[in-house]
């Protein structure tokens, strides 16, 4: 009996040694739903009993004890267990000791364990939970607006972070049109990225940056000949320097929205855009104002350029399901031989020579471009020189419903030889724009 009292007592001074209460406690709730009551606190000074004082621990370093689990003692786990954490960083990579490993800071944490049972649980499954930021559970971004107070960081791990939903993410802008709407620069460095490299997409959309000539040789023939052009283009000039519109004869052409640039695989820089006027423009309207902006109506010496160039600036802008633009291809006398028979023929009027195509044979085979429309009304093949009198060369609108395959490539815009400037023909054609190129380098 003796021995008895000796161990209680030591129990609990023990006890007593770890645990200190404001008033002493009582076993009276036996068989309740609380463990502990200490609403009894609430009659006496607003500071006296109303916190609870909590250890502290390292969760970095914490490992589970796990001999002491029996049927009455942590036979869950210790899921549910609620620690205040003092540590910055991971928790032990031992899960059998300290859970899954996750990053903490200090704060209150609980132990996410569930399901699990004595004799044949585990804690390798559970994981410490961040009980609340220092904003509280109930205000979060999820719930409410706010304003970072410091810089944050979320350190995924293994993990992942996704976004769901048919919502828009805007960086710089309240009203986000699409998934990701940046307002502003970008960068996007991977360890490829270097200067005059473009950012290209593969089969599944995923991009890497690569030189230009990597990509594809979209020119090969890009010496320009003022003798041919009859003028010399700004070499300054680009579509990010040229101005944002351009009137000759009374009619004014903005600039449209879009913009393309390469360097080509002997280092020569080139860009692309379109210049759109509200009023009908013959050719040579368009050729000045290319010339007066310092370009010139652009040349495609290879079928890759003028894909690139159709989907960049036509394909993508509504505006070209109603309208035809102009571009640099004549029909005029260029005595280079019998090779380039017959002529006259349509060139390029910077005096570039495209690819040829010699398998066909015969003089088809010098034909200058594979995108000219071979479905015109009356079954026409183009270029036709109507009434011997066309041979100035625009797209045509979408809407019109032409198309031309070649290669495996479907273009929208085929190309069509008509006069300079007969309304007639041009109002059919809504011809009120022109794509310049330039030749500058940024």
């Amino acid at each position: 009996m003796n021995k008895i009292i000796l161990l209680g007592l030591l129990a609990f001074f023990t006890a007593n040694a770890q645990i200190q209460v404001q008033n002493q406690s009582a076993n009276t709730i036996g068989g309740e739903n609380p463990f502990m009551d200490a609403s009894y606190f609430n009659q006496f000074s607003n500071t006296l009993g109303k916190g609870l004082y909590f250890p502290t621990t390292n969760l970095t370093t914490w490992e589970f004890k796990l001999s002491s689990i029996d049927p009455g003692k942590f036979s869950n786990y210790f899921d549910g267990m609620v620690v205040y954490n003092s540590g910055t960083g991971l928790t032990v990579s031992n899960t059998g000791k300290g859970g899954k490993q996750v990053s903490v800071s200090p704060g209150f944490y609980y132990f996410k364990n569930p399901n699990q049972t004595f004799p044949t649980g585990s804690v390798a499954n559970g994981e410490w939970v961040r009980l609340s930021s220092d904003g509280g559970v109930s205000t979060n971004l999820y719930t409410a607006d706010g304003t970072l107070a410091g810089n944050r960081t979320v350190t995924l791990e293994a993990n992942n972070l996704v976004f769901k939903g048919a919502g828009n993410i805007g960086i710089g802008t309240d009203a986000p049109t699409t998934k990701l709407d940046v307002a502003g620069g970008v960068r996007i460095a991977d360890g490829t990225q270097g200067e005059n490299k473009v950012l290209v997409s593969d089969a599944t959309g995923k991009a890497s940056w690569k030189i230009i000539n990597q990509v594809q040789n979209i020119s090969v023939t890009s010496t320009i000949d003022p003798n041919v052009l009859g003028y010399f283009p700004d070499p300054t000039k680009t579509v990010y320097t040229a101005a944002s519109s351009v009137t000759y004869n009374g009619k004014t052409a903005t600039k449209g929205p879009h913009l393309l640039n390469y360097i080509d695989p002997y280092g020569n820089y080139h860009s692309y855009t379109t210049y759109i006027s509200p009023n009908n423009i013959t050719w040579y309207e368009a050729y000045n104002m290319a010339k007066n902006l310092g370009g010139y109506l652009a040349t495609f010496t290879s079928d890759e350029e003028w894909k690139i160039v159709e989907m960049g600036l036509l394909n993508n802008n509504t505006t070209f399901n109603t309208v035809g633009a102009w571009i640099g291809m004549v029909k005029y006398s260029w005595y280079a031989g019998s090779a380039l028979q017959p002529n006259p023929e349509m060139k390029w009027i910077t005096g570039e020579q495209p690819f040829h195509d010699y398998a066909s044979g015969g003089t088809s085979a010098v034909r200058k471009s594979n995108w000219f429309n071979t479905g015109e009304v009356g079954g026409g093949v183009e270029p036709n020189n109507d009434a011997g009198n066309e041979g100035f060369v625009h797209t045509w609108p979408k809407d019109i419903g032409f198309t031309k395959t070649y290669n495996g490539y479907t273009s929208l815009h085929p190309w069509n030889d008509i006069p300079a400037n007969p309304d007639n023909v041009i109002d059919r054609a809504n011809v009120k724009a022109f794509i310049i190129e330039f030749i500058g380098r940024p």
